[in-house]
């Protein structure tokens, strides 16, 4: 995102500085949220062949629509603009996955945005001659319907087809119950952030820093022709000011310079200020902040951190997962159109459909080490490791101390 000049005026003089807050808090919660995300048909008869089909029929539609990757997508273009879509449609009798830009759809539904009566995929075509012609799929439970604009005007192509999936097959990803991205609630801020850089940096580049105040007569003299002197010319080759004299000899004129200076605390106040108040209205994490702290003080701040952020994943995860769950709707309706399934084995594959989200967020090894020590000089091992959050604090000290023993109370490095 690139701001633009505030006026034509200051177009040329004007350093125009556009942070990258958007990006890292999209791309920061899109890794801590999507870079592992799981889904499986669990069962307990592991020697059902049944079973056994439709696992390896599900696993190979995941795979060869590269569905992970797609996820990440999903998820990153959610916390941009607050809703992602996806289409599922036949190519050669199997399921397709394409994933959708916030901006392409529209859904017609009155209580469930997942059980709508129709959604229109608008979307463009560029030919090599630049030439570009406008779309719309409509696709209602039963019929997907082709237009193309026409001066305005959508123009139907052809009669409709059926998709073959008896709902919907376009879902959404919701970032939130309001459909807000990331940093919708912070757009201001970041504004005021990057007004503050853009005309520090303007400052300088214009060197205004110093005004030459002159005021009265300049004397500049005769050239060889008898002309006066242009002034300009005189200060650039001589440098000098000379003034004249009243009757009463005094000086009719003076020159001296203005020195300007930026408040240079108040620009770095002010940035710091905001950057605190965007990371935290987006529910994101400041890492250069972070990295900029004592080890002691950064493992508890990026624990308290992580509770905003994780609060925040979890609800774009339970939306998440009713876009996955659609999905494997649709993906046992085709089960059941192009194979012998019948609705005991659906009804299975749905009951144990699963899905997990493995959060992923690096751990700060060298803060962990140096607090744990610290700890341990005012409370047990056992509660230093529990209260720095380890699952299997009990374990972790005896064999600690299993450990220490073993080496005669020398700990290797």
């Amino acid at each position: 995102m690139y701001k633009k000049p505030v006026s034509a005026l200051k177009a040329e003089s004007q350093v125009l500085v556009s942070s990258n807050f958007i990006s890292e808090i999209v791309n920061l919660k899109t890794g801590y949220l999507a870079s592992k995300v799981y889904q499986d048909i669990k069962t307990t008869d592991e020697s059902s062949e049944t079973d056994k089909e439709i696992r390896e029929r599900f696993r190979a539609f995941l795979e060869s629509n590269n569905e992970q990757t797609m996820n990440i997508e999903s998820i990153k273009q959610a916390a941009a603009s607050g809703i992602s879509h996806r289409l599922m449609y036949l190519r050669n009798g199997f399921p397709v996955l394409k994933n959708l830009m916030p901006w392409e759809v529209i859904y017609d539904y009155d209580d469930d945005i997942y059980n709508p009566r129709a959604a229109y995929y608008f979307f463009s075509k560029t030919d090599l001659l630049g030439n570009t012609k406008y779309f719309c799929d409509v696709y209602d439970t039963q019929f997907v319907t082709h237009f193309i604009s026409d001066s305005g005007e959508y123009i139907q192509l052809g009669e409709p087809e059926p998709h073959l999936f008896y709902t919907v097959p376009i879902y959404p990803f919701l970032n939130n119950d309001t459909i807000q991205g990331q940093c919708d609630k912070v757009f201001d801020m970041i504004d005021a952030y990057d007004d503050s850089n853009s005309d520090f940096a303007s400052e300088i580049k214009a060197t205004r820093f110093a005004y030459l105040k002159i005021f009265g007569q300049l004397y500049t003299g005769r050239d060889e022709d008898g002309n006066e002197i242009d002034i300009i010319r005189y200060l650039r080759e001589t440098g000098a000011f000379l003034f004249g004299v009243d009757d009463q000899g005094k000086p009719v004129g003076d020159a001296s310079f203005l020195e300007k200076k930026l408040n240079h605390e108040s620009i770095v106040a002010l940035q710091t200020e905001l950057k605190k108040h965007i990371y935290t209205q987006s529910d994101s994490i400041d890492l250069d902040n972070l990295i900029a702290m004592g080890s002691n003080t950064r493992i508890f701040t990026v624990k308290t951190a992580l509770m905003r952020l994780e609060t925040d994943a979890s609800l774009t995860e339970r939306f998440f997962r009713k876009a996955l769950m659609k999905q494997f709707e649709l993906f046992t309706t085709w089960l059941v159109t192009y194979f012998s399934f019948g609705e005991p084995e659906i009804s299975m594959a749905m009951n144990n459909f699963n899905i997990e989200f493995n959060r992923v967020f690096p751990d700060d090894t060298d803060a962990i080490v140096q607090a744990l020590g610290t700890l341990r000089n005012s409370m047990s091992l056992e509660d230093a490791y529990r209260y720095l959050g380890f699952e299997d604090a009990k374990g972790l000290a005896i064999r600690f101390k299993e450990e220490l023993g073993a080496t005669g109370g020398i700990t290797a490095v």
